[in-house]
Parts: C-alpha cells; structure tokens; sequence
C-alpha cells in the first residue's frame, strides 16, 4: 500500500507518495528517487484559496470539460458553483470556483465599496460569497446593483438607515 506523508519546499506544500513498481504514476509526478519516492503536484499548480474556496483563473487555452476534467468535476458543478447560466462560455481573467461559495466573507472583509459600473455578480466573485446571499445581506433587490461609493455589507446584513 502506498504511503503519503507531506513535504514542505517553502512557501508550497508538495505531497510525496512512497511507490511501489505494482503503482502507476499519476500525470502530475514531478520528481522520482532512485527509492521510489515521488513528489507530487498538486492538481495544478494555479489553484489558489479565497474564502477558503479553491478557485482559478480563466485563461485562453481553457474549455468548459478541459477544467471538469482537470479537475474531476461533474458538468453541473462549475455552473451551480459560480452561479452561471448552462450554456455559459469562459472568458480569460474570469474568476472560476471549483467549489461552492460561502455565505458570507472571510473575517476582516466587513464590507466593500462599489466602484463605477461594478455589479453584484462580480462582488461576489471577488470575495467568493453567494450572490443570493449578498442581496439578502444589503437589502436590495435581486436585479439590482450597486451605485460608485455605495457600501455593499459582506459579512452581517446592512444595518437599516
């Protein structure tokens, strides 16, 4: 049985996996020992973390089932994710979650201050936050968006006027 331990190089954690000649050697092996130890990617090297939410970002090379293949997603996934329309298409520098979003903001992201022509969508996005959930919390309607200098609340429900 293949045993896993951690390594750390840093700033990067790598997996390393102890093999043996019965295992086969994922795509993402980096490096192999003369004692069989593997070091391991992790699945792709430009997932990062916002709200403890794994997400990537949309480059030109990507398609919809290259990154549900790339990682492991079923078809529904990314839309319900990222609250998009079934037929969506990517664009690159699109923020993309590979998981579902939270509730509200990460502690110490309070609020927000709307830039010129920013959407609801788009803040929820940034922070990773879910769209209905962020209307809730700054009671506006759900077609609405926000105005330049309005501040949208990200973790507690708009105190009222």
């Amino acid at each position: 049985m293949p045993k896993a331990t951690a390594k750390s190089d840093g700033s990067k954690t790598t997996a390393v996996k102890e093999i043996t000649k019965e295992d086969t050697l994922p795509a993402q092996v980096e490096t192999v020992t003369s004692t069989g130890t593997v070091y391991i990617k992790s699945p792709s090297g430009r997932v990062k973390e916002n709200n403890r939410i794994q997400y990537i970002i949309v480059n030109e090379r990507d398609t919809k089932s290259g990154i549900e293949n790339e990682f492991d997603l079923l078809g529904w996934e990314l839309q319900r994710y990222n609250e998009l329309e079934k037929d969506f298409t990517l664009t690159p520098g699109q923020i993309l979650y590979l998981q579902p979003k939270r509730d509200r903001a990460e502690p110490g992201k309070e609020y927000h201050t709307a830039k010129e022509g920013e959407t609801m969508y788009q803040i929820s996005q940034i922070y990773g936050i879910k769209l209905k959930q962020l209307y809730i919390m700054n009671r506006m309607d759900p077609a609405g968006n926000p105005s330049a200098g309005q501040r949208i609340w990200l973790r507690n429900i708009k105190p009222v006027d």
